[in-house]
């Protein structure tokens, strides 16, 4: 069985929701068949009041037990069609009898089939409604008054629009437009005690027409703003959404740079990195003064002494030397070129950190502790940095401090470059003067 909420009481569940339409029934018509046993095709035609706010067609059967199907048209055009029931029908009446059934065993009289055998009419309850307009498709209607009480109550057909939006209003039935309703069963029904009503509403603005059209400008006003303001959050997320793909457009970018200049580097550069591996390296430059083609003297003899000294340092860097020995021998080559000591290490492990766990290449200083005293081992990485400090006198200030950073690998005999160790001072060219 189909049961379908009246929109009286939708209506009332939507209390608190903002108002509604009123469903106002301003005619009401009853017909029923010729015959006790139908199945029709019926036929009925409403022409439409052309409300402003929309109109309701429903059309019930009231009475006993019924199924079957509708179509409901406007002007021709197809709006709706359903199955309906509301139970078990009995069509007991509407069967052959045991001595019809004998009868046409034992080649008997012949078999009348109980059937509606009216003629199809046309027949006008009123202005409003117009029953079995097709006298040659349908089985007629005739008038009958309402029943005061019945068994079942079954909705065949719904026609329902209402406008609760100003788009809607569109939609709504020009007077006079064809609600065409056929129905039918797919065998003949006992509609003996059976009643088709007809009910025609027209949807009333509660508080009057101007009020409710205020209410559909304010609906139209508030749904515009939620629009615009979807518009505008979308328009910001696609915002967001191109402002993080350049960003990692730029990064991957950044990145590919990064690694084309670590390659040309050799991975010898102090950021650097593979696979969250670091390097650490130092390169010495001059800028050359206007006129000048070569480093001055004092520039020069501090690089090729730092240049010796990390490849002394370097040279002592296997497996089974300490972290002193390493030491020692580049801080010898800076103190006999004249210099004095450097206050700090020679050299560092270096892996996933730029300072990494391992020994330390350091002197024996109470600064520095036991670090200096562990065993070099196959497979360890360094950065080896030994530096001077000396007095240039076109410099201000004190002392400058100079220095050269190789990063090593050492291997089963001794330590090998990991990248393209720097050989000769690298001269800029003087700056173009302003």
């Amino acid at each position: 069985m189909k049961h379908v909420l009246s929109y009286v009481v939708v209506a009332a569940l939507l209390v608190g929701c903002g108002p509604s339409l009123n469903q106002v029934a301003r005619t009401t018509q009853a017909f029923a068949v010729q015959q006790r046993c139908s199945q029709g095709p019926f036929e009925i035609h409403v022409p439409a009041f052309g409300s402003k706010w929309g109109e309701d067609v429903t059309l019930e059967a009231r009475g006993g037990a019924i199924d079957g199907h509708s179509t409901v048209t406007i002007d021709g055009t197809k709006y709706d069609d359903r199955t309906f029931s509301n139970g078990s029908v009995n069509n007991a009446a509407c069967m052959l009898s045991d001595a019809d059934r004998a009868a046409a065993v034992t080649g008997g009289n012949p078999v009348t089939m109980p059937a509606d055998t009216s003629t199809a009419t046309s027949t006008t309850t009123n202005s409003n409604t117009n029953v079995n307009a097709n006298a040659n498709a349908s089985v007629a209607l005739v008038p009958a008054g309402l029943p005061n009480n019945w068994l079942y109550q079954t909705q065949i057909a719904k026609y329902h629009y209402e406008v609760n939006d100003l788009s809607g209003l569109q939609g709504v039935l020009k007077r006079g437009q064809d609600i065409a309703i056929v129905f039918w069963s797919e065998r003949p029904i006992d509609l003996q005690a059976t009643t088709f009503v007809v009910v025609h509403s027209e949807m009333v603005a509660p508080d009057g027409d101007a009020k409710w059209q205020a209410h559909l400008e304010e609906l139209k006003a508030d749904n515009e703003k939620k629009e615009r303001e979807a518009a505008a959050e979308a328009k910001k997320k696609q915002l967001e959404a191109e402002a993080d793909a350049k960003k990692q457009r730029l990064e991957a970018e950044a990145k590919w740079r990064e690694e084309e200049r670590c390659r040309a580097a050799q991975g010898a550069d102090k950021k650097c990195h593979d696979e969250g591996y670091k390097t650490d390296v130092q390169r010495l430059a001059y800028v050359l003064k206007p006129g000048e083609t070569e480093a001055p003297p004092e520039v020069q003899k501090a690089f090729d002494t730092v240049k010796a000294a990390n490849r002394a340092a370097s040279a002592a860097l296997k497996p089974g030397a300490k972290g002193v020995d390493v030491d020692r021998a580049g801080r010898k080559v800076v103190t006999d070129a004249g210099y004095p000591e450097y206050v700090f290490a020679t050299g560092h492990p270096i892996g996933f950190y730029t300072h990494d766990l391992g020994p330390l290449l350091a002197p024996d200083w109470p600064d520095y502790g036991k670090t200096g005293s562990y065993t070099i081992e196959a497979d360890q990485t360094y950065a080896v940095e030994p530096g001077l400090r000396t007095e240039l006198p076109w410099v201000f200030g004190g002392p400058v401090g100079l220095g050269l950073e190789e990063d090593y690998l050492v291997t089963a005999t001794g330590s090998e470059p990991l990248g393209k160790p720097q050989e000769t001072l690298i001269l800029i060219p003087s700056p173009a003067a302003p």
